[in-house]
């Protein structure tokens, strides 16, 4: 449908075609006017539709329609200049001379009327807004349409057709006729012309325009054939039409309009009749044509008005799309603290549609201390018009955890300068926070582990140096003891060499297993900590039973969540560390058990002894690698570092309590319950 009505207009542009329908247009409009209205000498009419088509046809088809403009005039004065006449070839001549300059007159106007439209209206719809139709008005119909009677009443006059007395009212009735054609008829052409939207409401707009069109020759009916003086009630009726259905609606009904009040007035019936037609059809087309323009006029205003809107609607919507997806919380707040604009994200933190958050400020959102936070950084910016950058804080409906915003703040001013209330920009840095405080926990952590590293690197140098020279040595007394056969010392060397080769492997072995915790790590398992710790006892109980030590397990203790086999390794060497450490006690216990307290949600175990006891200051110092506090003792001095690291890879912690020496040591430490998971290690 489309392709077939663009098909049509090019075909219609095309110069054949367009001057063939332009002429045969003009003709027809300007032949039933001249015929209804003329009342001067020379078939001047006060009524001139043809005009209007005229600037129309130029406005819509350009360069192709002047001809067809030329012709159509060219026939229409021939016809009615000349009819049926029998002339000689001087008067032959004449009769296709005047007509053909009062044609080229109102092409000439045509012209000039379609050039200085184009040249001073914003497009190329003279329509659209009031200043074009002013422009249409006056420079298209009153302005250029003055060169048309020109022409035409000096052609009559030189020709001897008109006399000398008569050629101003001629040229004003002339000039009113294509004027008021102008102003009545293009714009009903040009706005049909134009491609302009419908109403959606399509039965409602033809019952709209039904009754419209009743009213309409119901009115004109009364005031221009019953006489009844009711012509003030067109303008309101005019502007119905306009505010309706816009220039299409206006130009319609005064095309209408115009149709009765001019037969009216011709029988000599309306409110304009006067002691000649011609008066009577100038006065009324005065008239008419000053509602017209009125009306046609705000149908502009309105149209302009109309896309005013749009592109306002057009501009917040992408304004609205751009602020929705920013990922930032924006708001408005007026001078009394309420929400005036609310997008998404605020929407989101609040849990509410931007209906329910506008025209409300934070007390009716947050219930915490926040509230007062947030409402006194508000009130610089709106009592002395400071900006502002902030952190807050507040809870969100989604997960009801506060969280830590950026706020910029600045003060929102009306026309006048004076604040009308604050734009804020919320951020939050909840996430960046948390990353920071990790970053600074993981730094923090890296420093000792560092440090750690040191520690270790020169202990385990320290450490592992000292087997080495042990053996140096004693390889030295092996071959002297050789050289000289004393076999009983050559076999103590013997000795002292496997001794210290002995030592090295199980300090290579458990510093090997100590850097397995957290790499190689069997799959949690839901099991009784009373079970972890009878399977630890077993595995020591050659050493108790050699001790005479005695060993008290708690009934009741909670179901934990770790790797068995590293669990038990914990129980074991926190009993062997107790019984090292038993000292001359002549009853020496141990127990294991769990405290009744958690500490950071987890159960808190403990292995106490009744030993030698701990003194404050070396109680941090015990979880250190190869930290011995008597260096005479058997070991390697990593076994408390390998508990303390199995503990925390299973996201626990463990402390030592001791009053000192002869007191005794509590190990205490936290596991997660069943169905947790351990932390990864690394």
């Amino acid at each position: 449908m489309k392709l077939k009505m663009l098909e049509q207009r090019n075909m219609l542009k095309s110069s054949p075609v367009a001057i063939l329908v332009v002429s045969i247009s003009y003709f027809v409009v300007a032949k039933a006017g001249v015929l209804l209205t003329s009342t001067v000498q020379g078939n001047i009419s006060p009524v001139f539709p043809a005009a209007g088509l005229a600037l129309a046809a130029a406005l819509i088809l350009g360069r192709p329609a002047f001809f067809g403009i030329w012709l159509g005039s060219f026939m229409t004065n021939t016809f009615s200049l000349f009819g049926g006449k029998e002339l000689s070839f001087h008067a032959l001549l004449m009769e296709l001379l005047v007509p053909s300059l009062i044609g080229i007159g109102a092409m000439a106007s045509a012209a000039a009327g379609a050039f200085l439209v184009r040249r001073f209206c914003t497009c190329q719809y003279p329509l659209n807004s009031g200043r074009n139709v002013l422009v249409l008005v006056t420079v298209g119909a009153l302005g250029c349409y003055m060169i048309s009677p020109t022409v035409g009443v000096l052609t009559l006059f030189l020709a001897g057709w008109m006399p000398l007395e008569k050629l101003g009212y001629s040229w004003l009735t002339w000039w009113i006729g294509d004027a008021s054609g102008v102003i009545l008829v293009a714009p009903l052409i040009l706005a049909w012309h134009h491609r302009g939207p419908f109403s959606r409401n399509a039965w409602f707009a033809v019952l709209e325009l039904t009754a419209m069109a009743g009213v309409t020759i119901l009115l004109c009916f009364f005031v221009f054939f019953k006489n009844v003086p009711l012509q003030f009630v067109l303008i309101p009726l005019l502007f119905w039409a306009t505010l309706r259905f816009a220039e299409r609606g206006a130009s319609t009904a005064a095309v209408v309009i115009t149709a009765f009040a001019t037969i009216g007035t011709i029988h000599g019936n309306g409110p304009f009749v006067r002691a000649s037609v011609n008066e009577s059809l100038l006065l009324l087309q005065a008239f008419l044509g000053v509602i017209v323009t009125s009306s046609l006029f705000l149908a502009g205003v309105l149209s302009e008005r109309k896309r005013a809107e749009e592109k306002v609607s057009e501009s917040e919507a992408r304004l609205n799309t751009i602020l929705d997806n920013v990922g930032a919380a924006i708001f408005i707040k007026d001078t009394n603290y309420r929400y005036t604009y609310a997008n998404r994200k605020v929407c989101e933190i609040f849990g509410r549609s931007a209906d329910e958050i506008q025209g409300k400020n934070d007390r009716e959102f947050f219930s915490d201390g926040s509230v007062e936070e947030i409402m006194r950084s508000d009130r610089p910016v709106i009592e002395r018009g400071e900006t502002i950058s902030r952190e807050e804080t507040g809870l969100t409906s989604s997960d009801n955890v506060p969280h830590t915003y950026w706020s910029i703040k600045l003060p929102l001013q009306d026309g006048s300068g004076r604040i009308s209330g604050l734009v804020g920009i919320s951020t939050d840095i909840t996430d960046r926070k948390r990353a920071e405080e990790d970053r600074e926990r993981l730094i923090g952590e890296l420093e000792l582990r560092n440090a750690e590293l040191e520690r270790f690197t020169y202990t385990v140098s320290h450490d592992l140096k000292s087997p080495l020279i042990t053996m140096r040595g004693f390889l030295g007394y092996l071959e002297k003891d050789a050289l000289a056969g004393n076999t009983e010392r050559l076999r103590a060397d013997i000795g002292r060499i496997t001794d210290a080769a002995d030592k090295m492997d199980r300090l290579l072995r458990e510093l090997l297993e100590l850097s397995r915790i957290g790499r190689a790590m069997n799959p949690p398992e839901q099991v009784p900590f009373e079970q972890v710790v009878r399977e630890a006892l077993g595995l020591v109980a050659g050493h108790l039973q050699e001790g005479g030590i005695r060993v008290e397990i708690a009934a009741g203790m909670p179901v934990v969540s770790g790797d068995h086999v590293r669990l038990v390794e914990v129980v074991q060497n926190l009993v062997e560390n107790a019984a090292k450490f038993m000292g001359n006690q002549p009853a020496p216990l141990i127990e294991v058990g769990a405290r009744a307290e958690e500490r950071d949600g987890k159960p808190v175990f403990f292995v106490r002894d009744n030993g030698i006891g701990i003194e404050r200051q070396y109680q941090e110092k015990i979880f250190g690698l190869f930290d011995k506090l008597d260096p005479k003792t058997d070991g390697t001095g990593i076994g408390l570092a390998l508990v303390k690291r199995i503990i925390e890879v299973h996201g626990g912690t463990i402390w030592v309590e001791s009053q000192g020496s002869g007191s005794g040591a509590t190990f205490c430490f936290t596991l997660p319950r069943a169905n947790t998971t351990m932390k990864n290690g690394g």
